[in-house]
């Protein structure tokens, strides 16, 4: 996987290659492979409004272990 971007997708569509826990984990709640990309700080800033209503959309918080729509199960 020459792109960092291209290899994340296919971690998180097909689940490989496996990756293990990181020993002495801070916090039992962090995903080892981040599901999305929260929204960055300017768009709070500059378009407020429209980034609270994706967040609220979202069905949980605006971080990194937040499943998007196709990973939760229905």
């Amino acid at each position: 996987y020459p792109l960092g971007q291209e290899a994340w997708s296919e971690i998180r569509r097909t689940g490989f290659p496996k990756v293990f826990n990181l020993p002495n984990q801070a916090n039992d709640n962090i995903e080892t492979v981040p599901n999305r990309l929260p929204f960055s700080y300017n768009e709070y800033l500059n378009n407020k409004t429209n980034t609270e209503n994706a967040v609220g959309l979202l069905g949980g918080e605006d971080n990194f272990a937040t499943k998007l729509w196709w990973q939760k199960a229905n």
